[in-house]
């Protein structure tokens, strides 16, 4: 109590200051109100060197900035198990920090290092609802199930041809462009898709790697093998998604959507006609050219149609070649 009355009148006068607290007055901003509710002082020894110490401003004891060297590859990432694996950048300049521990491959992001193993372990876990087909991709699982609804968001500004995939879409502008980025390395001939390009290459080669296993016929693409075993399964997975109708070949199930369509983007340049099938322009252009590529193999007699020789044949020349296996249907030239 006699400690409070006798600096009662020191602290009501003003005439005497704690040296200390004058100075965290002046320093420091005024706290709100609240925040100093049951504080008597600040007068701890850290805060008191705080404000009071003054530090020279030496650059060498100092840490400086740290300064950014140029970009470039990450020199040595690689996994111990792997040693071939390694980060990478990207063609942009872009790291990639998640490599494949198969084939070393890297990537930007980790989701896409997944989806890139898939094709290392095969699985598919996207499945379609309405035929059970997987797929190792979401978006060729979108894509794939355009052959059930028929949706084709993808149009050809010069001629209206739709498309379900934008990549089929480039491949077809190149018709009308004329565009033949593919040129073949063994004689200079261009093409317009890279899968001509490829089969192209057979010639040269002779080479047909893909081999069915019911029949062993082999082929020069992946594609036309399986199409071939469709023959042997009778899968027919493009369905109409008009009539429910249902084709082994996509360009089957094109034809025949344009019955309900009734578009005919086949136009004849002689006299106008329009046609649904390239097939049956080709066939009524040869009423303006006379051509008759269609030969009868017992006599002299052509045709502009592959179906008039098979009819020719089964009324004059059936009986002369006895039993055995009928003439086949030619293909169309």
């Amino acid at each position: 109590a006699s400690v409070e009355s006798s600096c009662s009148p020191c602290l009501s006068s003003g005439n005497h200051e704690d040296p200390e607290v004058s100075i965290l007055q002046r320093q420091d901003p005024p706290h709100p109100p609240s925040t100093l509710q049951g504080v008597a002082t600040a007068r701890t020894p850290a805060r008191r060197g705080t404000h009071r110490r003054q530090i020279p401003q030496d650059p060498t004891t100092f840490p400086q900035p740290l300064t950014q060297s140029p970009p470039g590859p990450v020199e040595d990432a690689r996994s111990p198990e792997k040693p071939w694996v390694k980060r990478e950048l990207s063609a942009q300049g872009k790291d990639r920090p998640y490599p494949c521990g198969e084939c070393g491959k890297s990537f930007g992001r980790l989701t896409h290092l997944k989806t890139h193993q898939r094709t290392h372990t095969g699985v598919k876990p996207y499945a379609c609802g309405a035929c059970g087909k997987s797929f190792g991709h979401l978006s060729t699982l979108t894509t794939h199930q355009r052959l059930h609804t028929g949706e084709r968001p993808y149009a050809c500004g010069s001629c209206g041809k739709t498309f379900t995939n934008p990549s089929d879409l480039n491949k077809h502008q190149r018709s009308h462009t004329g565009e033949r980025p593919y040129p073949c390395a063994a004689c200079g001939k261009r093409f317009s898709q890279h899968s001509h390009l490829v089969r192209h290459r057979g010639v040269h080669t002779g080479e047909k790697p893909y081999k069915c296993g019911a029949c062993a016929k082999s082929f020069a693409q992946n594609s036309n093998l399986l199409q071939h075993q469709r023959t042997h399964t009778g899968e027919k997975p493009y369905e109409c998604g008009a009539c429910g109708k249902r084709f082994g070949w996509r360009a089957n199930l094109s034809q025949h959507q344009r019955i309900h369509s009734g578009q005919k983007p086949f136009q004849c340049g002689q006299c106008g006609k329009r046609f649904g099938e390239s097939a049956r322009l080709l066939e009524h252009q040869r009423t303006h050219t006379g051509e008759k590529p269609y030969r009868c193999p017992d006599c002299p007699k052509t045709f502009s149609r592959g179906s008039h020789l098979v009819r020719h044949h089964r009324r004059f020349h059936a009986a002369e070649r006895g039993p055995g296996p009928a003439l086949a249907m030619p293909r169309g030239l």
